[in-house]
């Protein structure tokens, strides 16, 4: 007999069956009690089974099979309607976004970005879509670090590498997940962060300048003993220098010399007259 756990098909023809059955033995109990009927010719036995069996076969049978049909239909439709919005999603994602098999690193995946970048490389290696100049599995790969070594998926993986194909930087996740044939795989998001890691690096190139700016500069802090009458300036040690001489020695100033007015006409007043008489008067109302 059929039970709730049996298939709702195999139910259906087991019952079928049955009313079959129960048919022959009814219409023997009938020719038992009414002999002249086993008489009649044999198409009418056979219009009596149709009869009494067509019923059952449209209502358990050919309906509950209608139905299921319809069901696995819609299913069907259900599954690719919600396979084609992922597939818009992922194909609009300004992200690389892949799928690899951990054991073979097949390519099972690729979305729009990435093969616009790499081409269609479905069923490939991995290593020899994503990257240049491998032979076999990259060094970096990050495999080892998504499943551990009795096989239980591991956490996500965050890390960033500049790619060899385009030399652009990537900050990348990564992930194990169940495929949907039961196989792990390696699901991989990589976001361009290349604009990021220049401004980085030429924040880095700036600071690494300006400390080695730093480091050269000599700055004069404090009260500097200078004499009133010589000015020469005594340092640390006790020692009096020049002026010129203490400043070259703690700063990075350089001196040239020369002689002021004031002390030309103070100590060599007759340069001080020659140059005089040798400069031209100004006019009046000429510009000062």
């Amino acid at each position: 007999m059929p039970t709730e756990n049996s298939p709702p098909i195999l139910r259906s023809l087991l019952t079928v069956a049955l009313l079959v059955i129960v048919t022959e033995l009814l219409i023997i109990a009938i020719h038992h009690f009414n002999p002249q009927l086993a008489n009649q010719q044999p198409h009418g036995h056979a219009l009596l089974h149709l009869l009494i069996v067509a019923p059952f076969i449209y209502f358990f049978l050919y309906k509950p099979l209608q139905e299921k049909s319809s069901q696995t239909r819609e299913n069907i439709e259900a599954l690719s309607r919600t396979h084609q919005m992922l597939l818009t999603v992922l194909d609009s994602l300004d992200a690389i976004v892949y799928v690899a098999d951990i054991q073979t690193h097949e390519l099972l995946f690729l979305n729009r970005f990435s093969r616009d970048i790499f081409g269609d490389g479905v069923g490939k290696p991995c290593w020899q879509v994503l990257q240049t100049n491998q032979t076999g599995p990259c060094e970096f790969c990050s495999n080892d670090k998504l499943v551990s070594s009795e096989g239980k998926i591991q956490g996500m993986y965050a890390w960033e590498f500049k790619n060899t194909v385009n030399g652009h930087w990537y900050d990348i996740r990564d992930r194990a997940i169940p495929w949907i044939d039961g196989r792990i795989v390696r699901l991989e998001i990589a976001t361009d962060i290349t604009g990021k890691k220049g401004a980085e690096e030429e924040k880095e190139r700036m600071i690494e300048e300006l400390r080695q700016a730093l480091a050269e500069v000599k700055t004069l802090r404090g009260i500097i003993p200078i004499c009133a009458y010589c000015k020469n300036i005594r340092d640390d040690h006790g020692y009096w220098n020049q002026v010129e001489a203490y400043l070259s020695k703690n700063s990075e100033a350089d001196f040239s010399h020369g002689i002021c007015p004031t002390c030309l006409q103070k100590h060599f007043p007759e340069i001080e007259k020659r140059q005089a008489a040798a400069t031209p008067a100004l006019k009046p109302g000429a510009a000062q």
